[in-house]
């Protein structure tokens, strides 16, 4: 019975009031759009860090000109001439050294195998100058070259130290001061040329 009635209410109430009621559920469409303006600068700061950062352009390849190539080779062949001739100066020098009498033959090899020393320093510094200054805005491998590049110039330094403190040849033979600081300059002058050519083969 009490069901019945409440049927019965429901049906006579106005069908406005109903109308309205099952409208205001809904958002009208003149209502104005939701704004959060709290919220914007944070949105922004989100939008910028969404962002992928700008990609940075990779450094420009140098290229080596055919004449590099060249010297190159011609650089590490006659480093490679240099170690007989440094061994057979040494063997040469070392002779003259504890001989007392003078041996003009030993003498003038001694010279020859100098003159030749100094040729292929002279060549190699040429060539690796050259290089050294086309592969200045190369930097991979920079430190190495310019580590051997000192090196190399020391050595060649001291070569030029050593001819000038060559005994004369009326002091003979024999291990007089002047021979002694001869020897001594020369193995310091062609050991740091090998450090420096041995440093290029195994430094990578």
């Amino acid at each position: 019975m009490s069901a019945l009635l409440l049927v019965i209410a429901a049906a006579a109430l106005p069908q406005q009031q109903l109308a309205f009621s099952d409208s205001s559920l809904l958002p009208s469409a003149s209502a104005p759009a939701l704004s959060f303006p709290h919220y914007e600068p944070v949105l922004r700061l989100n939008l910028h860090l969404a962002t992928p950062p700008s990609i940075q352009q990779r450094p420009k390849a140098v290229e080596l000109s055919d004449g590099y190539y060249t010297r190159l080779k011609i650089h590490k062949y006659t480093s490679y001439a240099m170690v007989p001739l440094f061994i057979a100066q040494y063997a040469v020098g070392h002779k003259l050294y504890n001989d007392t009498g003078e041996n003009e033959s030993l003498r003038a090899l001694h010279s020859t195998l100098a003159a030749g020393i100094y040729v292929g320093f002279g060549i190699n510094t040429v060539t690796g100058a050259w290089n050294l200054w086309e592969t200045r805005a190369q930097p991979e491998g920079r430190t190495r070259r310019y580590a051997h590049a000192i090196l190399m110039t020391a050595a060649a330094a001291g070569l030029v130290a050593t001819s000038a403190m060559a005994p004369d040849d009326d002091e003979g033979g024999g291990a007089s001061s002047s021979a002694s600081a001869h020897r001594t300059m020369a193995i310091a002058s062609m050991s740091t040329a090998v450090v420096g050519g041995l440093m290029m083969v195994f430094w990578k």
